[in-house]
């Protein structure tokens, strides 16, 4: 048997089944708006995937160190790799063969090298970023830590002002992600894909304390 407090209940449920009915509808019909797409943001792995060939492992008589392509014949690592040395072996992803590369330019000061080799390759040129990175910007490292070939490492940008220990130059950009010896040369990339800097140093004991070169400097020496 129904009381009549019951139907009462009954029926302030109903109507607030069909309020909630109705508002959940409302936006799907008659109004046009479409529902917001969610872009999926691109893995890192289909990233490294694209990059990774594009990085080469750079070698002379005192150790090794990374480069990447910036044009089809050139390659940007630290001068601090080559320093020393005019000629160098070059090293591809999947390819045990070495090719020889020679030393065209050098800015000492930030720690920049640009290599040209002249064996015909395949390998595309990675895009770079003219644009001042923001702290706080996620980033991403691919590279040769410690000798471990073609490793990625991802972190933040700490700070976008740092001074250099080699020399006065005050833009250089601190970063979290984790570069070793080997990663020096390589590519720091900003999560749209474009290099943003070339890895120099970290501070001697230390973790997640790396330093970076902004990329403008490459460009300097390529015009």
């Amino acid at each position: 048997m129904i009381t009549k407090k019951s139907i009462k209940d009954v029926l302030a449920t109903i109507g607030i089944s069909a309020i909630l009915t109705t508002l959940l509808l409302m936006p799907l019909v008659g109004t046009g708006v479409k529902p917001v797409e969610v872009k999926k943001e691109v893995e890192l792995s289909e990233r490294y995937f694209v990059q990774a060939p594009s990085v080469v492992m750079v070698k002379t008589a005192e150790g090794l160190g990374t480069g990447f392509f910036i044009k089809e014949n050139l390659i940007a690592t630290a001068h601090h790799v080559v320093d020393g040395v005019d000629e160098v072996e070059i090293y591809f992803k999947g390819n045990k063969n070495s090719y020889p590369a020679t030393v065209v330019k050098r800015l000492e000061d930030a720690d920049i090298a640009i290599l040209e080799i002249t064996t015909p390759v395949k390998a595309k040129p990675l895009k770079m970023s003219m644009r001042r990175p923001l702290t706080g910007s996620k980033v991403y490292v691919i590279g040769h830590p410690n000798g471990l070939k073609w490793s990625i490492s991802q972190g933040i940008i700490s700070n976008v002002n740092r001074d250099s220990i080699q020399n006065e130059l005050g833009d250089f950009i601190q970063i979290d992600a984790p570069v070793n010896g080997g990663n020096s040369g390589g590519p720091v990339f900003n999560m749209r894909g474009e290099v943003i800097g070339v890895v120099s140093y970290k501070y001697r004991n230390s973790d997640g304390l790396g330093v970076i070169v902004p990329i403008k400097y490459v460009e300097v020496l390529v015009r």
